[in-house]
């Protein structure tokens, strides 16, 4: 009984499947070639505007301050190398 249903499947899928194919591959009833359409390229958008403004100062001083502050806020003092108020540099 299961091999009745499955045959019937298959052959329906496969019925289906043949006049697809077959509707794909008939040419089209006109014949006549489409003229071909001038279409212009799409313009190209205009550049983005810059709207924030540039930082006062640099991203080193200000992650300098800050971790300055932070250090301070921790441990209650300010560092005591020269290297860590200056960031690791000799300045």
């Amino acid at each position: 009984m299961h091999t009745n249903n499955a045959w019937r499947g298959c052959a329906t899928i496969a019925a289906l499947l043949a006049l697809s194919l077959s509707g794909c591959a008939t040419p089209s009833r006109s014949t006549a070639p489409l003229p071909p359409v001038a279409v212009a390229p799409p313009a190209l958008p205009a550049p983005p505007q810059i709207s924030a403004p540039l930082p006062q100062q640099s991203y080193l001083q200000s992650a300098r301050q800050r971790i300055l502050s932070w250090h301070n806020r921790l441990t209650g003092t300010p560092p005591t190398c020269d290297s860590c108020s200056t960031g690791g540099r000799d300045d």
